[in-house]
């Protein structure tokens, strides 16, 4: 090969690599975000305009609806786990079409995309209605099928649990309404006793100082100790129901005497009181926010064990003063 013929080819090339980069482009996704939906199942659809959904599976329909912005259960009129159902619509949103399992009718039922599947309506954003199915053959995702349509797909990513919850699981799990880092002043009443922590400075929890008082005689305000005031703060900002109350369940008219009962302030100045009743016959409290009956959750006591704590223990122990150097 003499150099002209050399220079020749090296020209093709290059006009050939400029036209792939700058014409077909086909990294223009990772450099400027998606330009289209090319390869998704539901190409216009925004999850951001969908405003109801109704899940349907083992005879059982659950209906999520939003309501000024928030997701609720409308079974019950219960807020919905705002982050589970966002994570929902965003994974229908870019569920890719897979490898085509079949084009039959008679062999839905095979890959469970028949009326034994999970069936999901979306209204609002374009919409969406498909079936869910069987897992893929090496458990990478599950078989769909849009409804009204033969075609039955294997999406990758995807698992039943991101739609197949249930109307306890879509239910908001929370029981305390704003984050632990808002917390700035925590009262304890349990019996007798009444704590109060209050958190000092604007420093954020993981590095705050608190104060602790009683409401016994000569328990004033006094340095607490912080990792304990920060875990029992970091525990009620997270505290979480661990199932919710069934037909089956009788809850209790009368809570009183509480077993406990937590007065948290944030630091907008909102309140949040959270009283925990008797145990049910299965060994759980019943726990709601003050005054809200359509908050009740149950939580088993254990989760309790780590604020029983007087303000003789969480108050800080000054260290011994240094003996005189003579």
């Amino acid at each position: 090969m003499n150099a002209r013929t050399l220079r020749i080819l090296i020209g093709v090339l290059v006009v050939l690599g400029a036209w792939v980069l700058f014409v077909e482009r086909p990294y223009k996704d990772d450099i400027r975000g998606p330009s289209s939906k090319k390869g998704r199942v539901f190409k216009d659809f925004d999850p951001a305009g969908a405003t109801q959904v109704a899940i349907t599976a083992g005879g059982a329909t659950t209906n999520l609806e939003k309501d000024g912005g928030t997701w609720i259960v409308s079974e019950g009129r219960f807020r919905a786990d705002q982050e589970a159902v966002t994570e929902m619509l965003a994974k229908v949103d870019t569920m890719i079409i897979g490898s085509v399992a079949s084009v039959n009718p008679a062999k839905q039922s095979t890959f469970g995309v028949d009326t034994s599947g999970v069936h999901v309506v979306i209204e609002g954003g374009g919409g969406a209605n498909f079936w869910l199915g069987t897992s893929s053959p090496d458990f990478s995702g599950l078989f769909l099928r849009v409804d009204g349509k033969n075609e039955v797909y294997s999406v990758p990513a995807v698992t039943r649990f991101n739609f197949e919850r249930g109307q306890q699981t879509w239910r908001d799990k929370r029981v305390v309404p704003f984050q632990a880092e808002e917390i700035r002043a925590i009262e304890m009443t349990w019996a007798d006793t009444t704590v109060t922590l209050t958190r000092e400075g604007p420093d954020s929890l993981k590095t705050s100082n608190w104060s602790v008082s009683g409401n016994l005689p000569g328990q004033t305000s006094s340095p607490a100790k912080p990792n304990d005031a920060r875990l029992i703060a970091n525990t009620l900002g997270n505290l979480m129901a661990d199932t919710f109350p069934t037909v089956q369940d009788t809850i209790p008219p009368v809570w009183e005497p509480l077993v406990y009962r937590f007065d948290l302030t944030a630091a907008n100045g909102d309140h949040a009181v959270i009283e925990v009743g008797p145990k049910l016959a299965k060994g759980q409290h019943v726990v709601r926010r003050a005054g809200d009956d359509k908050s009740v959750v149950l939580i088993g006591p254990w989760r309790f064990t780590r604020f029983k704590k007087g303000y003789d223990q969480l108050k800080s122990v000054e260290p011994a003063a240094s003996p005189a150097t003579p």
